[in-house]
């Protein structure tokens, strides 16, 4: 055998190894987990959530991995997987997939197609992933101000996404003498969740999102991935109060 033989076999075997991984990027694969005791072979990741991660188990049946439970391996599949579903997470949107059942000056108020008058605990119990996308599925009405979508006209128009909830507001069913506090939402992220240009007290520059704050510290991400930590105090004072109201809004996960 010639000495390029074994280099041509190597090379080839490098190929196929990219190949496959190329060919499993992104794709669910089957895992063996144990929740609360219980062993589930052939675990799929299914969807991310304030809990931890959904895993389907079974046809119709889904358990929750906490967060702190995570294998090394698991964290970077999730991180692979769902950087966007953990922004939306982070960021605690909303999703709402449901139909046009008004329209007025402030915006368009969706009702969602999951109506579950049922109650939380019957929704909790139903075992089901509460979340899409990373972002909490909407029950009932809720008002979005700012729809973008201009082929949405009339009721009965579907609607569906992630929106950013900004407060309640105050809806007057017409007709029904009946008077609703729904959620009141947006199509845009809040500026504190968004990536964007942050200024030191010396004038300087960078441009990035804050993932998390601790001990006097922000960890800012890059539009690369990479993420630095930057003192706070450094910045000034309009962009330490983005950052405050990050700390006071942003939901609690694991930094990846």
């Amino acid at each position: 055998m010639s000495a390029a033989a074994p280099l041509r076999f190597s090379t080839a075997l490098a190929v196929f190894i990219l190949v496959v991984l190329a060919g499993t990027a992104g794709r669910a694969m089957a895992e063996t987990i144990t929740v609360d005791g219980q062993t589930y072979e052939d675990a799929e990741m299914a969807e991310v959530g304030q809990e931890g991660v959904w895993y389907k188990v079974g046809a119709e049946e889904y358990v929750v991995l906490p967060w702190s439970q995570l294998s090394q391996f698991q964290v970077a599949n999730v991180k692979s997987r769902f950087a966007e579903s953990l922004d939306h997470l982070r960021h605690q949107a909303i999703w709402v997939k449901g139909t046009v059942f008004d329209k007025n000056s402030d915006g368009v108020i969706v009702q969602a197609t999951l109506d579950l008058d049922a109650g939380e605990a019957k929704v909790a119990d139903s075992g089901l992933p509460q979340y899409r996308n990373g972002g909490a599925i909407a029950r009932g009405m809720v008002l979005i101000k700012d729809l973008k979508d201009n082929a949405i006209r009339q009721s009965g128009d579907p609607v569906e996404g992630i929106f950013y909830q900004e407060g309640t507001y105050t809806y007057e069913v017409a007709g029904f003498n009946l008077v609703r506090e729904i959620p009141k939402c947006s199509s845009a992220p809040p500026e504190w969740a968004s990536v964007r240009e942050w200024t030191n007290r010396e004038g300087n520059k960078l441009t990035a999102k804050v993932i998390a704050v601790k001990e006097g510290k922000c960890l800012f991400q890059k539009a690369d991935g990479g993420t630095f930590p930057y003192e706070i105090a450094k910045l000034t004072d309009e962009d330490q109060e983005l950052v405050a109201q990050f700390e006071k809004r942003a939901a609690a996960i694991p930094v990846f």
